[in-house]
């Protein structure tokens, strides 16, 4: 089994219709392609590379960030100001950023089971207090807002400068 197999012996599959979509390019796109065909994955779909992340973030509810070296978290700041639900791994920049329950949620990220629980946890939170989601995501987004909206692009701007 490799570091990103998902056991075929859990509730999840049965019980849950998800959809994933991967936007990016990178290293490992070719081999995780394969894995999905390999496997006769269905459910989660590779987009590539889009320079309209902002307008396509409004069709999601949950944003994956499974990074396990997030440096920064540019990824997990523009799911929180886009209001996308984050679920991110307790690792790297990732968890400087989420408060688990307060702004977001994380998992284990050696744990594929506990991804699988708390995706699970996220959806039946929704079900049964829709309230609390909301006000995760809102905490999120003010956070996103007070903390990078005027900053950040500068300041990632000053060090691209620097390196190059």
């Amino acid at each position: 089994m490799t570091k990103y197999e998902i056991k075929n012996t859990t509730q999840f599959k049965k019980d849950y219709k998800l959809e994933m979509d991967i936007y990016g390019k990178g290293p490992l796109e070719k081999e995780i392609s394969d894995y999905l065909n390999n496997k006769h994955i269905n459910g989660i779909k590779l987009k590539g590379y889009s320079k309209n992340l902002s307008i396509i973030r409004k069709n999601y509810d949950l944003a994956l960030i499974c990074s396990e070296m997030e440096a920064l978290g540019r990824v997990t700041i523009e799911a929180m100001y886009y209001r996308n639900l984050v679920l991110g791994a307790n690792r790297g920049g990732t968890v400087e950023l989420v408060q688990n329950e307060k702004n977001g949620f994380l998992y284990d990220v050696n744990d594929i089971g506990d991804l699988e629980k708390k995706i699970i946890d996220i959806i039946t939170l929704r079900k049964e207090d829709n309230n609390k989601i909301n006000k995760i995501i809102g905490n999120a987004q003010k956070y996103a807002i007070s903390n990078f909206s005027q900053n950040i692009a500068p300041q990632i701007k000053k060090k691209k400068k620097k390196v190059i």
